[in-house]
């Protein structure tokens, strides 16, 4: 079998994983709704897998911590590719939103798993966040326009669950060639430690404002790309066209991850937030307003402060904060609070909002809760004097 380094095998996992979210993101709403679903059964079913995250993450962080980046990333990548099957076979409503709960279950673990392993290799051979996690923006970029091309090809949105399953098929090839990450036994964190410091973090006063912080970034933001698809179908986008799209949006989020050393570096996590907060309140304010298509592309370029550069300030953050004993389990915490609680609650309002009153309604109250996001991170979060890249300086 082939081995592949570390430093290679999460720039591959970020690649695969991502072109799975690009793919489902662009395509899967489309398929819903060809097949009879409604906007709200689509934000309900997307919500379900945000409920997941309200749990799921910090078990699989735990049991990253305690068997290994490795062991956990195969078992994810198996349930999840085995419980995508029924969308092989049937549009139903109950069972598809059945089995996509259960894979659910099984996927939301995977970013958290991978953000934890690429800071303990950096924390080991150096480098920076970015650097790795760009290769995920690539994917997202490729995923759209590569099932753009199967529906094309293969005869329509018909295609789209196979096409996804293919993925999943590569994301298990891909675990079973990454090196063993078990720690030694005698550096194995028992589960009552865990658990003891994963308390502690949780009764650490921090810990709880940035939480609460990236709560509302998230309630702000995460149905909106539920229900992105739709808008731009309603504003005359065609399928083969919606990648593009994302592309210009995933397209900023490079830029900001490979220039973050040198442009936001010396500005401190909380400037940056700030940043990125007011970003997010001008597109969506934008999006609300302008319907014309290359008004609306234009407006994507700022996906790369409004997600990609927050979504990097937050995960470095907690990696200079949470002891490597629980460091997996640390970021599911992040997933679960921000894309859990968060994702849930805004995926069901955006669904019900787009239903309501489209596209200007959804984008005018998320225009609103990103004005909150910005008002918290400024009252809750202090400054600072400096960025942690290494991992190295914990609480």
């Amino acid at each position: 079998m082939i081995r592949l380094q570390t430093g290679l095998g999460v720039r591959a996992v970020y690649l695969l994983v991502f072109i799975y979210l690009g793919a489902q993101g662009n395509y899967l709403p489309l398929w819903l709704k060809s097949s009879g679903w409604t906007e709200s059964q689509t934000g309900l079913v997307f919500s379900l897998r945000y409920v997941t995250i309200i749990i799921v993450p910090i078990l699989w962080g735990a049991f990253s911590d305690r068997y290994g980046a490795t062991a956990a990333l195969r078992i994810i990548s198996l349930g999840a590719a085995f419980f995508f099957i029924p969308l092989l076979f049937t549009s139903d409503v109950l069972i598809v939103t059945a089995a996509l709960t259960i894979f659910a279950m099984f996927r939301v673990g995977i970013v958290a798993v991978a953000d934890s392993l690429t800071l303990t290799h950096i924390e080991k051979y150096g480098g920076n966040f970015g650097q790795y996690r760009q290769w995920g923006s690539f994917g997202f970029i490729a995923g759209g326009f590569l099932l753009g091309a199967a529906t094309y090809v293969f005869g329509g949105r018909e295609a789209i669950p196979v096409a996804l399953w293919v993925i999943l098929l590569a994301t298990i090839g891909l675990a079973f060639c990454l090196p063993r990450t078990r720690q030694t036994q005698a550096n194995v964190p028992s589960a009552q430690k865990q658990w003891a410091e994963m308390r502690l973090l949780l009764r650490n006063s921090w810990m709880l404002r940035f939480l609460a912080v990236v709560l509302l970034w998230r309630l702000s933001s995460q149905g909106l790309y539920t229900m992105l698809p739709l808008h731009l179908e309603r504003i005359g986008v065609p399928d083969t066209l919606l990648p593009v799209y994302w592309a210009v949006g995933v397209a900023s989020e490079i830029l900001m991850f490979r220039m973050a050393p040198t442009w936001f570096e010396p500005l401190g996590k909380k400037t940056v937030l700030t940043l990125c907060f007011a970003a997010c309140i001008v597109q969506y304010a934008l999006l609300a307003i302008i319907e014309d298509r290359l008004g609306v592309a234009a407006i994507m370029l700022f996906h790369g402060l409004s997600f990609g550069m927050a979504y990097y300030t937050c995960v470095t953050w907690l990696g200079s904060t949470v002891r490597t004993e629980i460091r997996a389990a640390g970021q599911g915490l992040f997933q679960v609070v921000a894309f859990g609680f968060g994702g849930a609650a805004s995926t069901v309002g955006a669904g019900l909002l787009f239903e309501y009153g489209q596209g200007p309604v959804l984008f005018s109250v998320a225009a609103i809760v990103a004005s909150l996001t910005l008002l918290s991170s400024s009252l809750l979060l202090r400054s600072e004097d400096g960025w942690s890249w290494t991992g190295k300086e914990r609480a």
